[in-house]
């Protein structure tokens, strides 16, 4: 982990050992979809063609008002409490998969290592089910 300080390096340290790799994948999921979600939405204020707007000051303004911070905030927070309400169920269907189940059982981080290409497009591939699956739940 070249590049981080040795605080950084701390920090990932402590984490590790309070949460493993489950809280890891927790994490991680739950900011990749949170993050997915607000592209999104700040995507879908653009469906006009050839126009050009001004994508922030879209995504902060309803009905020609701008949204009060505290709402956007709040918006914001509950959308995140949800995505991570998702990421413990993602867990659970990682858990189901034999070959996750014991990655996450032992703690270990081979699922991330550079070299291991594969396991982690088996990874990719599970979230991306996932994903696709709720999106299926709520249409």
């Amino acid at each position: 982990m070249s590049g981080l300080s040795k605080k950084q390096l701390k920090n990932i340290e402590e984490f590790w050992k309070k949460q493993g790799i489950e809280g890891f994948i927790k994490l991680y999921f739950s900011k990749y979809l949170f993050n997915i979600v607000m592209s999104e939405l700040r995507s879908n204020s653009l469906k006009v063609k050839n126009v050009t707007v001004d994508i922030g000051k879209l995504f902060h303004m309803k009905e020609n008002m701008f949204i009060d911070l505290k709402e956007s905030e709040k918006f914001q927070n509950d959308l995140y409490k949800k995505c991570q309400n998702f990421s413990e169920e993602f867990i659970k269907e990682l858990k189901k998969e034999e070959e996750f189940s014991n990655i996450l059982k032992e703690n270990d981080v081979e699922i991330f290592a550079p070299e291991n290409k594969e396991l982690r497009g088996k990874f990719q591939k599970c979230m991306d089910k996932f994903i696709k699956n709720i999106g299926n739940k709520n249409d």
